[in-house]
Formats: structure tokens, C-alpha cells, sequence
């Protein structure tokens, strides 16, 4: 049985580092830890320069991090989560700081219930991280430039509700923000205008 589950677990550690994800083996009661050679080389160390000491590997958390993690495997461990999952930032060898997704599961308890072993996984995505930094800084500029635009901008639904005004839209049409919000913009639109006008904004939309 014992040769069994070493040769389950070696199954397990080999199709682990074949992902590219560091893998991590920590046993909260004694706190010995092990860290695959994977965890330190995305972190720019050699394989021989950070020792399994748990303690030195929770020093690399950033600051602004550390409840947030520190939180997230008490809660896991207690119970009070279901997976133990967390994006978090650790310092590299360089002194830089790189956004680490970490993964954990409890797979062996002792007899009265405490949790004796737990497995898991850490996957760099720092650069997952430096896109939705590029989108969010897009979006932010494109919101800018739309609600201090000195001409009227607006988003609309193709149903007619103003989804976003800018005050240069509300001052030309003599309405709060609220309050064009509260209507469409076909009780806007003279009668006589409004075929082509929905014509044009679903043209532009399908465009």
C-alpha cells in the first residue's frame, strides 16, 4: 500500500511540474514545508538559494498582501472556504514584485481532524495581471475624454436608454444626468425623425 502511494504521488509531482506550475507540500502543524525548484525560478532564484523555510518564503509577500493571504489559508484551513485559492504579489530576487496565483488542497487529516498536509500550486500571471492593467488604463482614458468632451457623447441602448451621458449632452438638452436617465431617447426624438435616427444608431452599433 505504502509503494502505492509514493508511486501515486510521484505520478502527481511529475504531471504537476510538467504544467510549468511551482508546487508546493507545507504541513500546517509542524510548518515543514517543501517548494519545488519550479517556485523559486519564477521568482528568479537558483535552486539552492531560498532553503524550505516557510517563514523566509512569507517574508516575499507584499505588504499590502499579507492579511489577504495570511486570511485566506486560516479560513481554507478552519473550513470556512471550500479551496484555498489566492492572488497575491511576491518579491522576486531582483526586488521587483510579481502577481503569483496560488492553489491548495488538504490531503491528509489526523486522526482528530486537524489538517497534517497540504498540496498546491503556484502559476505565475504577472502577465494576465499587465493586460487588465492596459484595459483598465484604456478604459479609464476613454472615460475621461468622454465626460469632459465638449460635445455631446452619449451611450445608448439599442432599446433607447441612456446608459452614459456626458454634461455636455445634459447642458445642450437642458436635462440632469439623472433625470435623461430616467427616460429614452425616443421621448427626445421628434416623430418625424425617429425611424431614421433608430436606423442610423443600429447601423453604427452593427459597425
Amino acid at each position: 500500500m505504502e509503494d502505492k502511494l509514493k508511486e501515486s504521488e510521484l505520478r502527481w509531482k511529475l504531471a504537476l511540474e510538467a504544467s510549468g506550475d511551482g508546487i508546493w507540500d507545507w504541513n500546517p502543524q509542524t510548518n515543514e514545508v517543501f517548494y519545488a525548484d519550479k517556485s523559486r525560478e519564477m521568482l528568479g532564484y537558483d535552486p539552492g538559494e531560498m532553503p524550505n523555510d516557510i517563514e523566509l518564503w512569507r517574508e516575499l509577500i507584499h505588504p499590502d498582501d499579507k492579511k489577504y493571504a495570511y486570511d485566506s489559508i486560516q479560513a481554507y484551513l478552519e473550513g470556512k472556504t471550500d479551496n484555498y485559492l489566492t492572488e497575491i504579489r511576491l518579491r522576486c530576487k531582483d526586488g521587483s514584485y510579481k502577481w503569483i496565483l496560488g492553489r491548495g488542497t488538504i490531503i491528509e487529516w489526523s486522526p482528530d481532524g486537524m489538517p497534517l498536509r497540504v498540496v498546491g500550486t503556484q502559476a505565475d500571471i504577472q502577465s494576465i495581471k499587465d493586460r487588465e492593467g492596459e484595459i483598465n488604463l484604456s478604459h479609464q482614458k476613454f472615460s475621461n475624454a468622454f465626460k469632459h468632451s465638449g460635445i455631446g457623447k452619449a451611450l445608448v441602448s439599442i432599446e433607447g436608454k441612456w446608459i452614459e451621458v456626458n454634461k455636455a449632452i445634459c447642458d445642450m438638452l437642458g436635462f440632469s444626468e439623472e433625470e435623461l436617465k430616467k427616460i429614452k431617447f425616443q421621448d427626445l426624438t421628434h416623430p418625424d425623425d425617429l425611424d431614421k435616427d433608430l436606423e442610423f444608431d443600429i447601423e453604427n452599433m452593427v459597425l
